[in-house]
């Protein structure tokens, strides 16, 4: 992306929540990931024109990683003379040799989360920007209406009570997905519709698939199955992070489509898939089985 459109994606949602005022002190929370440090490009580049002026500073929490090398970052920071912090911390230690975590995540979260903004206070900045975009906005939506039967997800700009900080998201109106696409290959003129010779290749065993397991239509599973078999370099990597097979997946499919063939071009809606892995959340509700108090934060807090 280029640095012209990151700025102009950044002032679209820092203006439409005012999420800068003049004499603010914003410390960037560093992950060392690709979306804190964008963050960091971003609001140095905003600083330069902005009409409200603002003091910009970087902190990390150093969870305790083995071999966790920051010099990169203390580099970056030098150059466009942002001042960078790093906390020490005990995090991985405390999870990992003391109470032995299986699912660290939640926790961890948290702990770093406390050890950032206290580090943020100690440093004379009253707003903590986060590299949240998107489709991070997305995910969080979906996960909360599939696990807490709610449609929420966090605010481009909260205030942060106990600890008088206020938390922004100046990403919040990047969509990575977007920029994934952006960096494809493009083809313009002429009418015929074109396709890469991956996806050629994809289609084709796709179709060879459903021929092999007797369907008369190329449905989603198929579709999967070509590019466990064609996987291009992104496909790879996903694939062995998450520990997916074609073994895995026909697995997997089998429990969900039984012995049925795909005889329409709707094949889920014969799975009785939500029947099986889902819930309906109106009727636990008449049930009484739904806990009344999920959604219900603010009118708990006023009451």
């Amino acid at each position: 992306m280029q640095l012209q459109r990151l700025l102009s994606i950044t002032r679209k949602a820092v203006d439409e929540y005012a999420m800068i005022q003049e004499g603010d002190h914003i410390a960037v929370g560093i992950s060392g990931g690709k979306d804190s440090l964008t963050l960091l490009y971003a609001l140095h580049g905003l600083k330069r024109f902005y009409p409200q002026h603002f003091e910009l500073s970087a902190v990390t929490v150093d969870l305790g990683f083995p071999d966790f090398d920051l010099e990169p970052i203390r580099e970056l920071c030098g150059k466009m003379q942002v001042p960078y912090r790093v906390v020490d911390s005990d995090i991985y230690q405390i999870l990992f040799d003391v109470r032995k975590e299986s699912n660290p995540c939640s926790l961890c979260a948290k702990m770093r989360k406390g050890a950032l903004n206290q580090a943020v206070k100690e440093m004379g900045c009253n707003k903590v920007a986060y590299g949240h975009h998107m489709d991070d906005i997305i995910e969080t939506m979906l996960l909360s209406l599939i696990f807490e039967g709610r449609f929420h997800s966090f605010s481009p700009r909260t205030y942060l009570d106990r600890m008088d900080l206020t938390v922004i998201r100046p990403l919040m109106f990047l969509n990575e997905a977007e920029q994934a696409v952006n960096r494809l290959t493009k083809v313009s003129g002429g009418g015929q519709l074109y396709v890469s010779s991956d996806l050629n290749k994809v289609l084709i065993s796709a179709e060879d698939e459903a021929k092999a397991m007797g369907d008369e239509y190329v449905s989603v599973e198929h579709l999967f199955l070509a590019m466990l078999k064609q996987p291009d370099r992104t496909l790879k990597e996903l694939f062995k992070q998450y520990g997916i097979n074609r073994e895995s997946f026909l697995q997997a499919l089998t429990t969900v489509r039984g012995n049925q063939r795909v005889v329409s071009d709707n094949p889920e809606a014969t799975y009785d898939t939500l029947e099986k892995y889902g819930y309906d959340l109106v009727e636990r509700a008449r049930n009484q089985k739904l806990d009344p108090v999920i959604g219900r934060d603010g009118e708990i807090r006023n009451v």
